[in-house]
């Protein structure tokens, strides 16, 4: 018996022959290549070094998968998606490019009638960006539309339902006076608007919006009180003042809008 060597590219396994020369080893293919067998003699006298190619070289395939793939949690209305993410080869530890493959975005209101809504190509580096106008909530999806023919496909991935939402927005924001005596009355207004799929903004009644606060020197954010807007979207309530600190309004995200906060109005108490 003597060692051979059986080498796929730069990675090789030594496996000892039988008498009659023969000899078999289970081989783990980590990347394409050439297989190829090499006797390194050890007895130049006698036995040359011999060098055989598999004939045929064995077909190797690809497996891809998609990674880091990040849906938003929300659109806005009248907006487009963006989706991101990686397209890789289970080559080298599992983060080969997979070059001249596309991906293909896909929309279904629900789940099941799909509907084409973007193509990618995908980079050098592997990565792809998708984007579309979102026409409503629903499912997305991405698969390949495109693969080298030694690689195999993905598969699907699939969103979970991502909702379509209104923007919203404090406007005339104010606390006041500044400054104001301990034990006066701070006066707490502002006035709170949503988007409309037009593009304009408009009054946003009979919505439950938190007064915030937060000491000065403190990193936290208290809530004081939740009041409705009125017809009109407008806020206005006191409090007694007690300390220094900022003062904000805040509006929680609702399943058909997006939340948002005013801007912080810092009031001196004296």
């Amino acid at each position: 018996g003597h060692t051979v060597r059986v080498m796929c590219g730069t990675d090789g396994q030594s496996v000892r022959t039988a008498l009659d020369g023969t000899y078999a080893i289970p081989f783990t293919v980590r990347r394409r290549c050439n297989f190829y067998v090499h006797y390194p003699s050890h007895e130049p006298q006698t036995l040359l070094s011999s060098t055989a190619s598999a004939r045929p070289t064995p077909e190797v395939h690809v497996r891809t998968r998609f990674a880091d793939v990040e849906w938003p949690r929300a659109v806005e209305r009248g907006k487009r998606i963006l989706v991101t993410g990686y397209l890789y080869g289970n080559e080298d530890a599992g983060f080969s490019p997979v070059r001249g493959a596309r991906v293909r975005l896909e929309f279904s209101p629900d789940g099941r009638r799909w509907k084409h809504a973007g193509d990618s190509p995908v980079s050098e580096e592997s990565h792809f960006e998708l984007s579309a106008l979102a026409p409503g909530k629903g499912y997305w999806r991405i698969r390949t539309l495109q693969v080298p023919s030694y690689c195999t496909s993905p598969g699907v991935l699939r969103s979970a339902l991502i909702p379509v939402k209104d923007r919203t927005r404090f406007t005339g924001f104010n606390a006041s006076p500044e400054p104001v005596r301990k034990g006066a009355a701070i006066t707490v207004k502002g006035t709170l608007q949503r988007r409309t799929p037009a593009g304009v903004w408009k009054a946003f009644g009979k919505r439950a919006v938190t007064i915030e606060f937060r000491p000065k020197g403190s990193g936290t954010w208290r809530r004081l009180r939740t009041v409705k807007t009125n017809a009109k979207g407008r806020v206005l309530t006191r409090f007694k003042a007690v300390r220094d600190g900022y003062w904000r309004l805040s509006f929680a995200e609702a399943p058909l809008f997006f939340g948002s906060r005013s801007a912080a109005d810092y009031v001196d108490v004296r």
